[in-house]
């Protein structure tokens, strides 16, 4: 009797080696969980292709504290004086404040 839910259908097959070592940790793993080897490595897998698709979660006060520093930063350029490594060095801090305020906006996408 054919399932009724073809999305729940195991029908792909991925084929890959491990050292010995690796799958006798696996396979201590799968015992520990009273799982196949294979159950356990479909569920490894399958969690790191869910985990890698969430959307980085940003506080938004951690967001627009970061603008406020890069805004009153920007202006102390000119003001610095002659000394060219601390102006590099206030012009870099301005630069990671926007790139981080740039990922957050995007939703944590770099």
């Amino acid at each position: 009797m054919p399932d009724g839910n073809a999305a729940s259908r195991l029908d792909q097959k991925i084929q890959f080696r491990l050292s010995g070592r690796d799958y006798a940790l696996l396979a201590e793993e799968a015992e520990a969980s009273r799982l196949r080897v294979n159950e356990l490595a479909r569920q490894l897998v399958a969690g790191r292709a869910q985990r890698g698709r969430e959307t980085l979660s940003l506080d938004p006060a951690i967001v627009l504290q970061l603008q406020e520093i890069g805004l009153r930063l920007r202006p102390m350029l000119p003001v610095i004086g002659d000394d060219p490594a601390l102006r590099f060095k206030v012009a870099e801090v301005c630069r990671r404040i926007e790139r981080l305020v740039d990922v957050a906006v995007s939703g944590g996408s770099r």
